[in-house]
C-alpha cells in the first residue's frame, strides 16, 4: 500500500480563544480561499490549530517548513501572506514577525 506525500507547506492558524476573539473568525477559510485563488499549483494546506503560545500577538498565523510567524493578521496581512510569500516567496510588508517555536509547529504535524 502507497501513501500520498503530505502537503509541502502548511499554514497554521491559531484558534485557541485569545486569537479567536481578536479575529473575525474566517481568518482560516480567508487563507484557504486565497492559496486556492493565488498558489493552485502548489501544495500547501490551511490548518487551524489550538493555542500556538503567542497569545499576546494573536491572531497569530505560522508557516511551515518556511519558519516564519505572523502576529496581528487580518484581512490585508493575510492576503500578503499568501500572495507575496507563499506564492512568489517576497517579504510581507507591514507585517510583525514573530520569534518562531519549531517545537510548537512539530507538535501539530506529527
Amino acid at each position: 500500500m502507497t501513501s500520498e506525500p503530505g502537503p509541502v507547506r502548511h499554514v497554521l492558524v491559531c484558534a485557541d480563544k485569545d486569537c479567536r476573539k481578536r479575529m473575525d473568525g474566517n481568518l482560516a477559510k480567508r487563507l484557504r480561499r486565497a492559496v486556492a485563488k493565488h498558489c493552485p499549483d502548489q501544495d500547501v494546506r490551511v490548518v487551524e490549530t489550538e493555542c500556538l503560545g503567542k497569545c499576546d500577538d494573536g491572531p497569530v498565523v505560522a508557516l511551515h517548513p518556511d519558519n516564519m510567524w505572523f502576529a496581528r493578521v487580518d484581512k490585508p496581512p493575510a492576503r500578503a501572506i499568501v500572495k507575496r510569500w507563499l506564492r512568489r516567496g517576497k517579504p510581507v510588508k507591514n507585517s510583525r514577525l514573530l520569534k518562531p517555536s519549531l517545537r510548537r509547529i512539530r507538535s501539530y504535524l506529527e
